[in-house]
């Protein structure tokens, strides 16, 4: 039986002036993502605010540990996006 691992992350967009801005910033972001790291990624909050946002980022394996090093490598990679700010992450696990 496999593992899923959820990361719950809230970001402060520096960049979005408007909602256009808004929405090119996380597209990209969502995009590096699914691309690099093979996961599922959800806008879920913060939809209502030109600067903030709510991710949810899913990434299915064999193990929790190979999992979590999936997850870490996501959080590292946001963590240089210099588009954002990290204001609050969660992991939890399915």
């Amino acid at each position: 039986m496999g593992v899923v691992g959820i990361l719950e992350i809230d970001l402060h967009i520096y960049e979005a002036q408007s909602l256009k801005e808004r929405r090119f910033v996380l597209r990209s972001l969502k995009d590096l993502i699914r691309e690099h790291h093979n996961a599922s990624v959800a806008e879920v909050g913060g939809g209502d605010t030109w600067q903030r946002a709510q991710l949810l980022v899913a990434v299915a394996g064999i193990d929790r540990t190979s999992v979590q090093n999936v997850l870490d490598a996501i959080q590292r990679r946001i963590d240089t996006e210099h588009r954002v700010n990290v204001l609050d992450r969660m992991v939890s696990w399915v």
